[in-house]
């Protein structure tokens, strides 16, 4: 997360207000789930979310998940 300090550190005070999206590919959230899950809830503390992208056939694994990390 020094990353994203640093970068969140840079922002103006608006820019972290509203907040703003990470793109994570449907598979790589499909593949690591559980890393997903325990990134996605530190960037939430920090007003950034995660959207979900390329969302096919593995799409139908996350159907169960009534947890996911995702805003979008």
């Amino acid at each position: 997360m020094q990353f994203i300090d640093g970068m969140l550190e840079r922002l103006s005070e608006k820019a972290r207000q509203n907040g703003f999206l990470i793109g994570v590919d449907c598979i790589d959230l499909v593949n690591d789930y559980a890393l997903v899950q325990r990134i996605g809830a530190q960037l939430a503390q920090r007003n950034i979310g995660i959207a979900i992208s390329d969302i096919d056939a593995e799409g139908a694994a996350l159907a169960a998940c009534r947890d996911l990390p995702v805003v979008e």
